[in-house]
């Protein structure tokens, strides 16, 4: 078990094993997908680069340019998660049909999130950082149907959105909002969803434009 620990940090065992994953996936899901490498580096300090993902017709679904992942080692043994950083560039998704009721689109230009305080039970999360910049989405719901939700408790600190765009549509129950934001800050949020409860303490925007 020990080597095998050892071995996974080699890059041409990483090679390796990303090609075969690559394949594995490819042929499990029916669409093509292809990495352009995979670097995991002590302890766990993960790099991913030109990750895409075509459906049969070539069509594209998802393309990541680079999404780096620094998680700390010893609170997993503790079932807690404490993220360094979680940064991903240069993105473009394009769901199609593949989740049931829900169609995703548009461009990712850069998100970074660092957590320390997720903890398993009780499902609670504290979020320190996130930035989401040169970002257009659009989500379209065409089921109403509620979920199993689990019931996280999620503490927001420091929120900044530069030059972000997000339209939501729900044909099923006749909305449709759109909003873009060239910068906005949230400062100390909270969400409960056992309760449905959300408050913050600071929201600021500048340059925004809603349209409901």
């Amino acid at each position: 078990f020990i080597i095998l620990c050892i071995l996974i940090y080699l890059p041409p065992i990483q090679n390796f094993l990303v090609d075969k994953a690559a394949v594995y996936a490819s042929e499990a899901t029916g669409m093509n997908i292809s990495v352009g490498r995979i670097s995991l580096s002590f302890p766990l300090n993960l790099v991913v680069t030109n990750v895409d993902a075509a459906s049969p017709h070539n069509d594209t679904l998802l393309s990541v340019r680079r999404l780096q992942v620094n998680v700390q080692l010893l609170p997993l043994l503790k079932k807690q998660v404490e993220v360094d950083g979680i940064s991903l560039q240069g993105a473009t998704v394009n769901s199609n049909d593949l989740i049931h009721g829900m169609k995703l689109n548009g461009t990712l230009g850069e998100l970074f999130i660092s957590s320390h305080g997720v903890a398993l039970d009780p499902e609670t999360a504290i979020v320190n950082k996130v930035l989401l910049k040169d970002t257009d989405l659009s989500l379209c719901l065409n089921d109403t149907a509620a979920g199993d939700t689990a019931y996280w408790k999620i503490i927001l600190q420091d929120i900044d959105l530069q030059n972000v765009s997000f339209a939501l549509d729900m044909p099923l129950d006749s909305l449709s909002l759109a909003a873009s934001l060239d910068n906005a800050i949230l400062r100390d949020g909270l969400i409960d969803l056992h309760k449905s409860a959300y408050s913050l303490q600071t929201f600021r925007i500048e340059n925004g434009r809603v349209r409901y």
